[in-house]
């Protein structure tokens, strides 16, 4: 067996068993004629391989996306007022898995559901299909937004190109979805050298895979991250360009390496870049939404503009990224990332008594009621549901087990690393908390959620009794907004364990102003802070900075 990435395109004749029903002898001419002067010069001319003929359609394998679309238009023009003869095309570039003279796996898959969704005379393309056509292509294919396909396990979205003479209509196109869309092209270097050239293979896979794992931005026609490797000898440069959607350079850095720490430089440089790019698109995104209207935002949009203004995590920006949330479920209910962007929000406006918690508190099983049939398409769902859950010391060993699973799933997965140490600072186990918690740090410098990750960190130290780790993870938050309360009770516990008494004092009291109410009974309630050895050491540094009991 051999596996390897391709295009495929399905084809299917519309209607053919009630065509041969009605005239089988003018339906088999045509068809013989269409394969002669079509199918087969098409296939052959953009260097394509018939897989299968199944009589009323065709699975063909091509090397690039751009070749399979070429024939699948050419074939749709060659059928232009046939009077026997309609089609259905869908085209995917995914992976497939070469058996004697049968492919099989995602490629096969998808491209067959996409045939199914097509008009008489039209064709669909998966989004990774779209992203790799030029700009002389692009412009025939019209956005239909995320479609479920049948047996396929997550929403996808869908391109579609009109039957010839027609065209789609508004009402059968959704409105675009609102998420930042994202090509990264692979890193292009003129070294021959094997070394060099596996570098700027593996840099690629690394950079995309960070990306890939950031839920708010999409794969996909939209910014493009350009990329050059340079070597001279053993010193290495790579070179990075983001270009907006509209073609103009926004971003540019340089990362300096040396084949010697080739490894480490390939790990550091791929978080580096991922880090950045994920920055700049959200301040390009961010001042976009700041001019329009939430009535005309999409759902998604909604959720972007809510997780903005989390960066300083204040009891006003968390409101205000609640309403968004909130907003995001009543206009498309289907969408995960609103029902995780809302128990995110409402877990942290619970620790820290935000008065917007009340305000949404009934909505709570409502929502995780809603979101769990989105659990397996997004493992952030499951495991925002289980730190809500955790918060009142639900079960210990469900919280640990739903963890591994989705830490399985999605490993790099930036909302499953932060819910994970989240929960794991809840259970007071801070090992694991700062395994996740830091993994989450590097790849996630300018997520909406790096205070809420650099917090949760600070207090697994506490827990873990690293105490001057504790207070420089605090005070580098605190550098970036002094309103989060949960920065100051951490740098309080942490300075009063180091023995700096008047600095506790003066923490306290920057927690006292943004929770006035809050007590050690108050602090004690949550997770399982008030029964374990972890725990009580956290508790007990907040009692030595004189938190009222």
């Amino acid at each position: 067996m051999i596996r390897r990435l391709a295009a495929v395109l399905a084809a299917d004749i519309v209607g053919y068993s009630k065509l041969m029903s009605e005239d089988e002898t003018a339906t088999l001419a045509a068809l013989r004629d269409f394969r002669a002067n079509s199918i087969h010069p098409f296939t052959s001319q953009h260097r394509g391989e018939i897989i299968k003929s199944m009589g009323d359609g065709w699975l063909i394998s091509f090397a690039s996306a751009q070749d399979a679309v070429i024939c699948a238009i050419k074939l749709q023009a060659a059928l232009e007022g046939h009077e026997v003869i309609k089609l259905r095309i869908g085209v995917h570039t995914g992976d497939v898995t070469r058996q004697d003279e049968d492919i099989f796996g995602d490629g096969v898959n998808v491209a067959a559901r996409l045939e199914a969704l097509a008009p008489a005379g039209g064709v669909a393309l998966s989004d990774a299909a779209y992203a790799m056509l030029d700009g002389t292509l692009r412009p025939g294919f019209a956005d239909q937004g995320e479609q479920a396909l049948k047996n396929i396990d997550r929403p996808m979205r869908v391109w579609m190109r009109a039957p010839v003479g027609t065209s789609l209509t508004a009402a059968g196109m959704a409105k675009p979805k609102g998420f930042p869309r994202l090509i990264v092209k692979p890193i292009a270097t003129t070294d021959t050298r094997d070394e060099v050239q596996n570098l700027a293979g593996e840099l690629t896979a690394d950079i995309s895979l960070y990306l890939a794992s950031v839920q708010w931005i999409e794969t996909g026609v939209g910014y493009t991250l350009s990329q050059t490797l340079r070597a001279r000898g053993d010193r290495l440069r790579l070179e990075v360009r983001l270009t907006s959607p509209e073609g103009a350079a926004i971003w540019s850095s340089k990362h300096d390496g040396d084949l010697a720490d080739v490894f480490d430089w390939q790990d550091q440089t791929g978080e580096a870049v991922a880090s950045e790019v994920m920055g700049v698109i959200m301040q390009v995104e961010g001042a976009k939404l700041s001019h329009m209207d939430e009535a005309d935002m999409s759902a998604e949009q909604l959720v972007f503009k809510g997780l903005m203004g989390l960066i300083s995590m204040s009891e006003k920006s968390t409101a205000a990224a609640l309403h968004c949330a909130a907003a995001a479920i009543e206009k498309d209910p289907a969408l995960p990332h609103a029902y995780v962007a809302a128990l995110f929000c409402l877990a942290g406006a619970r620790v820290l008594r935000y008065q917007c918690y009340d305000m949404y508190y009934a909505k709570i099983p409502e929502w995780i009621e809603a979101s769990k049939p989105f659990e397996l398409q997004n493992p952030a769902v499951g495991l925002a549901i289980t730190m809500i859950a955790q918060q009142s010391n639900s079960n210990s060993a469900l919280s640990r087990n739903g963890i591994e699973q989705a830490l399985a799933r999605s490993p790099f997965n930036l909302e499953v690393l932060l819910c994970s140490s989240i929960i794991y600072v809840l259970l007071c186990e801070p090992l694991p908390a700062l395994e996740c918690g830091e993994k989450f740090s590097k790849l996630g410098r300018l997520s909406p959620y790096w205070i809420l990750g650099l917090t949760n960190c600070a207090v697994a130290c506490v827990q873990a009794g690293r105490f001057e780790d504790a207070q420089k993870l605090a005070e580098q938050g605190i550098q970036r907004t002094t309103n989060y309360a949960g920065l100051h009770r951490a740098h309080t516990a942490a300075l009063a364990y180091l023995g700096h008494t008047n600095e506790a004092a003066a923490a306290v009291r920057q927690v006292l102003r943004l929770e006035p109410d809050v007590t050690m009974k108050s602090v004690r309630s949550v997770g399982r802070f008030g029964i374990t050895p972890e725990g009580e050491r956290y508790l007990e540094g907040l009692r030595l900075a004189g938190l009222p009991e």
